[in-house]
């Protein structure tokens, strides 16, 4: 059960049934007595990553792109099948206009086109539409629908929590400021700013999304990296060819805005249903910040079979930040 922003009340069930092997969705929706309390959705108060705890394995990443009003949430979570199979990974983009000062946003769904890692660029399509909306600096509402032909049709309603601290005060429905959880400097090249969404232009339609906090006031300092990206050339395990890994590190080690991450994948998710905790290291990668907008990334994917089609690749990527750095 969850509230939107409006006043409207969702009921959502969710049922498996093991002698179809399918899973089906009930929604009902009825007029609500008050409505919550909200925030304006154009701000970058609302950066950072988010997921529903009960589906811990998946979530989403929010960029509010303040130069093109635009909101830009990309979505890594799995199909409907589920396990422990790459073939399962998913990912998908939000992304619409906000009003100046709106307090939900409705954001388009798009999908790829089969793509190759770090190599091309690929078209996106629309698959789907959402309503996005936060009942506080801390807590959202996400309420989904995709197309006919697309993920099932899948239709639902996900309660969104923040997992990176905020680095930007965070303005509620009554113009109340609420303080950023973390404000620390600049230091050792990394700047909270150089938080956001990354991509190399020649091949546009992959990309990382970064969340960067400084370390400083007895803190290490956080860079955690979602990156969306492709199988392999001549590798695909799925027809989307869709991939994606997370970078996760503290800045203890930092020098001169280079630090070496870890490569995580997780699998054995489901989408919008189960929480999986199948996280393996299969490579490593240093991240360079050359700058407030540009930086580069070298990875290095394990000789192990954990790695599956990636065991061994190593490269690079020239990255730039969608937007800039500046702050609304």
């Amino acid at each position: 059960m969850a509230m939107t922003a409006d006043g409207t009340l969702r009921f959502l069930h969710d049922t498996f049934d093991p002698a179809a092997g399918e899973r089906f969705r009930v929604d009902a929706i009825g007029a609500a007595a008050t409505p919550v309390s909200s925030v304006r959705v154009d701000q970058a108060g609302l950066a950072g990553a988010w997921y529903a705890p009960y589906e811990d394995g998946q979530g989403f990443t929010f960029d509010y792109i303040a130069s093109a009003h635009v909101v830009f949430m990309p979505w890594f979570t799995y199909g409907f099948n589920g396990g422990a199979d790459p073939a399962q990974l998913a990912w998908y983009a939000l992304q619409g206009t906000s009003e100046p000062g709106a307090r939900s946003v409705e954001l388009d769904i798009y999908m790829t086109d089969p793509g190759t890692f770090n190599v091309g660029v690929v078209d996106t399509h629309k698959v789907g539409s959402a309503h996005l909306s936060f009942t506080d600096c801390n807590s959202g509402l996400l309420i989904y629908q995709f197309v006919q032909g697309v993920n099932n049709a899948a239709g639902g309603t996900i309660s969104l929590t923040r997992i990176s601290p905020s680095t930007s005060s965070c303005e509620l429905a009554d113009s109340t400021m609420v303080s950023a959880q973390n404000s620390n400097m600049a230091a050792q090249g990394f700047d909270a700013r150089q938080s956001g969404s990354w991509f190399e232009p020649s091949t546009s339609g992959q990309g990382l999304q970064l969340t960067i906090i400084p370390a400083g006031n007895n803190y290490a300092g956080l860079v955690f990296a979602a990156w969306f990206t492709f199988d392999p050339a001549n590798l695909a395990d799925d027809p989307g060819h869709q991939h994606w890994f997370t970078l996760q590190g503290d800045l203890t080690t930092a020098t001169n805005g280079q630090v070496t991450l870890p490569i995580y994948r997780t699998l054995g998710g489901t989408f919008d249903f189960a929480a999986t905790l199948d996280t393996v290291q299969v490579g490593h990668a240093t991240l360079s910040m050359q700058g407030c907008d540009k930086a580069r990334i070298d990875y290095q994917f394990d000789l192990s079979e954990v790695a599956h089609a990636f065991t061994g690749l190593s490269g690079s990527t020239d990255l730039v930040k969608i937007g800039g750095c500046s702050m609304p």
